[in-house]
């Protein structure tokens, strides 16, 4: 039992888990790590590790989808602060000289992940009239897509 405790926390810690899925005859990663551990394949023992093995391994990622959870929340952003972010970032990106953000109210959409939609008039000494919009995607306080209509 004490291995199998011993061996539980080292597969957390050390996250040398493999996904479980049959490889054909390799031995998988769960395997390898019993035999390694001294587990004799086709034992009771073999079998209980190979089931600490896949009890850790979802441990593992149940862990990782909640440090991700807490991460996005931690990391979301209003909306107001994702429009002020793209609208920095897009001024800086025209091809001309911004008049003044024709964007309002915001147009902002989703949670963690927030697509922004701005536009300008832009001074273009070409026209009379000149105007662009631009899409930002951002993920947390990043940038992680732009484009220029």
């Amino acid at each position: 039992m004490r291995s199998a405790i011993g061996l539980l926390s080292g597969l957390v810690l050390t996250g040398c888990i493999a996904d479980g899925s049959p490889s054909g005859s390799q031995p998988s990663k769960d395997e390898l790590i019993c035999i390694e551990s001294g587990f004799v394949p086709g034992t009771l023992e073999f079998s209980q590790c190979l089931a600490t093995a896949k009890i850790a391994r979802e441990a593992a990622a149940d862990y990782e989808k909640q440090q991700q959870k807490e991460r996005e929340k931690r990391d979301t952003i209003s909306d107001e602060m994702a429009n002020r972010i793209c609208v920095d970032y897009a001024k800086n990106q025209m091809p001309f000289p911004v008049i003044r953000n024709q964007s309002s109210p915001f147009n902002v959409n989703g949670g963690y992940e927030k697509t922004v939609k701005v536009s300008f008039e832009l001074d273009n000494p070409k026209t009379s009239y000149s105007s662009r919009s631009a899409v930002c995607k951002i993920r947390g306080r990043d940038i992680v897509d732009f484009k220029i209509n």
